[in-house]
């Protein structure tokens, strides 16, 4: 069946979709009005493979992928990835013409080719498929000249061919072909099929070399309408292509008629054309390309004007793109338009690259010099503002003041005639302007201070006079105030602050003097009234004053660079008082300033903290209590603290600078001001004023996935399937990697996918098991490098945010295991440790099997000569004492020899005694010692003490140390006894902190130190305290005793 579209036209309508009413206004009313300001172009400068561009995708991952003439690329907002052809891979897509639509399906993206069939690209394993036609294979494509393809719900891919329709099933492999018929409606209407859709019916829209549209069902594989459109030249080539809209709707290009819109659940039509006479129609008939954003806005592509339309649904009129910059290129060939998912809209061009448009674009509005409008601003240079009443506001320029109405926006000269002139437009410059509380106007200039009455029409030029002390200072006049006495206050650059009296006209100058109480500057920028009465001064070069108008004096604030609490900068821009009692100071180099006037203490926040640049001007709050501050990088934002000076606070600003929309970066020289509707205003030196309702800067919200898309080793970047193998599929999906110890120096890089101002987007990142904390860094470090990592595990972390500071919280994730050699693993310094342990082992039974034998032969000694050589020395002994008794004479030769045998057992005796182990206790020695000191003692009759520390008892010395040890203490105890004559002794053993300390004192005759008469009984002495790196100290005076003191180290007998 034929169904005529043309007949719908005729009836009025009106849809929730589409809106009919087209207001006309003269031709060529449409000058500059484009709505979008912010357009980035991408070319092969930037990286693209050819500004042949066809198709824009957006992946569920949000990455963009673009179709060029030379293949794929994947877009992360910052670097592209290539997949261009291939020598070595027959499946590789080869460089063509791909005037059809990508589509994303299932991770796989669907190419048409205009003469090599269609190609399959893999986005998992990045591999192309590429199927075409085969002779003599019905289960082969038709033709390989493919023009549009879509994909429906079952998964099935429709590809347009110039030889009929072709179905492919992904699952099956199989091709199904439907061609034409000769008188059969239910076959599509020409075998060349140009374009297709699917609806949201799952039904296919087809459009053939024929003046039909034909709706084809894919359950029943049959035509089940043909719309016959009426066009212009009704030749084969009427129709251009079908898209599928939003919420039913399906829109038809044609070549010579505009574009047609069907709703499939309604019934409705709409028809656009172009209309001469009315210049917000469609400006070009010949429509190649029609999208529906997500707002139900249309975007319509052409070869011809400047190739591009938008249609705003709200007010029902297009808008061209004649007079943006970027776009205003008559040759413009627009192949596609798409949305990706943050609403920035995409356009690809044939040999302009790719535009990219955002929609959520702030909205700044201008007031600029218009050389056609005599009412406009007198020129760029824009100074100052002032509101006189609730619509009016002054805006200054060079050359002249201008009245702007707020609710019009409507501009008119503002007049001050004097000779029929008026000399606003003739004064150089106007720094300011002030409405005091007599409603006079004053105007100050560089070449002197006007005041205007606006009831009388009165003014007054008041400069300069040489000689006269009385005139204004200097005919730079930057500023003027009315204090709360209603006396008045003028800064000047170069003159000092001068006071003044409107009555008199007369001026009184205070200027940089060598006495006390000087202006620190006669430059001074700016005067303001603080909530005391106080006047503050910004100077320029001269610090911040404050100055009290009743005593006229003077404090001044400088910069110290050896003092951080002073003001971080000399050169003021400006001032604001905060509802928390503190002042803010801008500076022109040192960031921004605040002040504590009861301190005089101060605290620089700069770009450290956040702030675009440390050049800063001007401050303003709005309505909702933000304040905005000037730069020379933008504007700034940001929300007071109530202690600043609090070391953990921390100030978040939100800077805006060109990319957002305002007309450049450089705002330092001029105030702020906000109007009684709470809009901000700001003069800028080369772009006259722009203003905006804080109210009305959106943010962008969309949270950006962040993924890291890069991994270089020894800086070559990995990839699936290279010759390291150790990525099994791309970077994004891998969830680990494994290296060996010596594969240590890795680095990462990483994209958050937000694409409105990518290099505004932020980054924080970590390496736990290496850093401590997170790391931001802004786009342009948006990599990070290490190196020399040591064995371990360790998981990369980086977490990112849009151009308007919205943080996605969830990093992305990725595991580094770095494997230790041999030498370092658990199993290999388990097996070393059981060795280890096993030759300690082995060396401790060893050695106590040596300790074994060693105490056995020592006892063997010891019980040998006890047994041997003692019993026959005692024998000996009683030999002699045997015949001296038989003879019963005094033998000398037997006395000797007896006595001799009895000091040989008895020596024999300490030996036998030292040899035993069991005795090596010093439990054992302090045992010994004190039966020889009884002994010895109950002989001579000696009154004796005999203390020993406990804590001795359990300290074991070696064989060496305990012999030397006793016989050090006998050979005292013996010299005691026999030489002493002494009556009382006493003997201490002392367990110090690092000593052994005996002490042995009598009360017996003494001796002479320096002069003793020495025998073998010191020296023995001396001799074995140096043998064990003992001290022996002897203190000996005639008449009055001796004292022995020994001393052994505890650490030299461990």
């Amino acid at each position: 069946m034929k169904r005529k579209i043309t007949s719908f036209f005729k009836a009025p309508f009106c849809t929730l979709y589409f809106c009919c009413t087209v207001l006309t206004f003269p031709a060529g009313a449409q000058r500059d009005s484009f709505p979008f300001k912010h357009i980035e172009n991408i070319t092969t400068e930037n990286g693209l493979l050819s500004n042949h561009a066809y198709s824009v995708i957006q992946d569920r991952k949000e990455f963009l992928w673009f179709l060029t003439f030379n293949g794929l690329q994947r877009y992360d907002g910052y670097t592209f990835k290539s997949y261009p052809y291939q020598i070595s891979d027959s499946n590789s897509i080869v460089s063509d013409w791909f005037n059809g639509a990508a589509i994303l399906k299932d991770d796989i993206i669907w190419i048409p080719s205009a003469s090599h069939g269609f190609y399959a690209f893999d986005i998992d394993i990045e591999k192309y498929t590429r199927y075409h036609h085969q002779p003599n294979n019905s289960n082969s494509l038709i033709v390989d000249q493919t023009s549009d393809l879509a994909v429906d719900r079952n998964g099935r891919v429709w590809i347009a061919t110039s030889g009929g329709l072709n179905c492919f099933d992904p699952s099956t492999k199989k091709f199904t072909a439907y061609m034409h018929r000769d008188r059969d409606g239910q076959t599509i209407s020409n075998n060349n099929v140009k374009s297709i859709c699917l609806d949201d019916s799952n039904h296919l829209w087809i459009i053939t070399a024929s003046a039909d549209v034909d709706l084809f069902d894919p359950i029943t594989n049959k035509i089940i309408r043909h719309f016959n459109i009426e066009t212009k030249a009704m030749t084969e080539d009427g129709l251009s292509i079908a898209r599928k809209g939003r919420n039913g709707n399906v829109w038809i290009g044609t070549f010579d008629n505009g574009f047609y819109g069907y709703n499939i659940y309604t019934g409705r039509v709409l028809h656009y054309t172009h209309n001469l006479s009315d210049p917000f129609s469609l400006s070009f008939d010949r429509v190649y390309n029609v999208f529906e954003d997500h707002s139900g806005n249309l975007w319509i592509g052409s070869n011809v004007g400047n190739g591009l339309n938008y249609y705003d649904l709200v007010s029902g009129k297009f808008y061209r793109t004649n007079f943006s910059s970027k776009l205003s290129n008559s040759s413009l060939f627009v192949n596609s338009v798409s949305e990706d998912n943050s609403g920035r809209i995409w356009l690809t061009t044939g040999g302009k690259g790719i535009f990219a448009i955002d929609l959520r674009y702030k909205k700044f509005h201008l007031i600029q010099h218009d050389a056609l409008n005599k009412n406009s601003l007198p020129s760029n240079f824009a100074t100052a503002l002032l509101q006189i009443n609730d619509t009016i506001i002054l805006l200054a320029a060079e050359q002249g003041v201008i009245s702007f109405n707020t609710k019009t926006k409507s501009t008119v000269q503002f007049e001050v005639i004097e000779n029929g002139m008026n000399i606003l437009r003739v004064v150089p410059d106007i720094w300011s302007m002030y409405q005091d509380t007599r409603k006079t106007i004053w105007f100050c200039t560089n070449d002197g201070l006007i005041s205007y009455d606006p009831k009388t029409r009165i003014h007054h030029w008041y400069k300069n006079i040489a000689n006269d002390s009385t005139s204004l200072s200097f005919n730079s006049c930057s500023s003027i105030i009315e204090d709360d006495k209603g006396r008045y206050w003028c800064s000047t650059d170069g003159g000092g602050l001068d006071a003044f009296d409107p009555a008199s006209g007369k001026f009184r100058a205070f200027k940089v003097h060598p006495s006390v109480n000087s202006i620190s500057t006669n430059n001074v920028q700016q005067v303001n009234k603080g909530p005391s009465g106080a006047l503050y001064l910004q100077s320029w070069g001269g610090g911040f004053m404050i100055f009290n108008p009743d005593s006229e004096t003077f404090k001044i604030y400088r910069h110290n660079a050896n003092d951080s609490t002073t003001i971080s900068n000399d050169m003021v821009q400006g001032y604001f008082h905060t509802q928390y009692g503190y002042l803010l100071i801008p500076t022109f180099g040192g960031g921004l300033n605040a002040f504590d006037e009861s301190t005089a203490k101060f605290r620089a926040f700069t770009v450290k903290d956040g702030l675009p640049s440390n050049v800063v001007g001007n401050l303003v709050m709005d309505d909702n209590g933000k304040v905005w501050l000037t730069s020379d990088h933008g504007i700034s934002s940001f929300t007071l603290p109530e202690n600043p000076f609090d070391p953990q606070c921390k100030i978040n600003f939100r800077n805006y600078d060109a990319s957002d929309g305002i007309t450049s970066n450089s705002m330092i020289l001029f105030s702020p001001f906000k109007d009684t509707q709470g809009r901000i205003y700001f003069p800028k030196t080369d772009a006259g004023f722009f203003y905006f309702d804080p109210q009305e800067l959106k943010d962008n919200l969309h949270i950006p996935p962040v993924y890291i898309t890069d991994f270089k080793l020894f800086n070559h970047s990995l990839t699936r399937g290279d010759n390291t193998h150790l990525l099994s599929q791309a970077i994004e999906n891998t969830r680990e990697i494994n290296l060996t110890y010596k594969q240590n120096v890795i680095a990462f890089s990483f994209a958050a996918l937000n694409y409105i101002h990518p290099e505004k987007n932020q980054y924080a990142y970590k390496l736990n098991g290496f850093d401590k904390d997170w790391i931001y860094s802004y786009a342009s470090e948006r990599f990070i490098n290490y190196t020399n990592l040591d064995p371990g595990s360790y998981t990369f972390e980086v977490k990112g945010s849009n151009n308007d500071g919205v943080w996605n919280p969830t990093p992305a994730l990725i595991q580094i295991i770095i494997t230790p050699p041999f030498w370092k693993t658990i199993w290999f310094r388990t097996l070393m440790g059981i060795g280890g342990a096993s030759l300690i082992y082995g060396i401790y039974r060893y050695r106590l099997q040596e300790v074994i034998r060693v105490q056995n032969i020592r006892n063997k000694i010891a019980s040998d000569l006890h047994d041997e050589i003692g019993s026959t020395l005692n024998s000996i002994s009683i030999y002699s004492e045997v015949v001296k008794k038989k003879t019963g004479q005094e033998i000398p030769e037997l006395n000797l020899i007896g006595e001799s045998a009895r000091k040989v057992i008895d020596a024999m005796s300490d030996i036998v005694w030292t040899i035993n182990p069991e005795n090596d206790s010093f439990e054992k020695i302090i045992f010994r010692m004190r039966s020889l000191t009884h002994s010895l003692m109950k002989a001579r009759r000696i009154e004796y003490t005999f203390r020993a520390d406990e804590n001795l008892n359990e300290l074991k010395l070696p064989m060496i140390t305990r012999k030397n040890f006793y016989l050090i203490f006998k050979e005292a105890i013996n010299n005691l006894v026999k030489y002493s004559e002494a009556s009382r002794a006493s003997i201490i053993l002392s367990a110090l902190d690092h000593e052994i300390e005996l002490l042995i004192r009598d009360n017996g005759i003494g001796f002479d130190v320096n002069n003793p008469a020495r025998g073998n009984g010191l020296m023995n002495m001396d001799r074995r305290a140096n043998e064990i790196k003992a001290s022996l100290n002897v203190e000996s005076t005639p008449t009055k005793g001796t004292t022995i003191q020994l001393l052994l180290h505890k650490k030299l007998q461990a």
